[in-house]
């Protein structure tokens, strides 16, 4: 799983940092219950610089892209949500 968060201006005012404190979180507790997860489950997490995309529509941050999805106005609990998701999903495919 690839997850870059926006960290402009605009998206950290609007709660970027909250969202890769959501993030931190979560992967700190996955590790911890590695057993209960696909063996093969990783994030890379990466901060990148505003990709412009607030320009073109005003309300637009936090913008988050999971898997090359981009995701706007997104909340820590929809990201948590999404990484808890994947991680357990291979698990119970089984």
């Amino acid at each position: 799983m690839k997850i870059k968060v926006c960290v402009g201006a605009k998206c950290t005012m609007l709660g970027a940092d909250t969202i890769l404190d959501t993030i931190d979180e979560i992967l700190q507790d996955l590790e911890i219950r590695k057993e209960s997860i696909d063996k093969d489950f990783k994030v890379d997490l990466e901060m990148i610089p505003c990709p412009g995309v607030c320009k073109e529509e005003e309300k637009i941050g936090p913008v988050v892209f999971i898997d090359n999805e981009m995701i706007a106005q997104t909340t820590p609990q929809e990201i948590m949500e999404r990484i808890l998701d994947k991680a357990y999903e291979s698990k119970f495919d089984d």
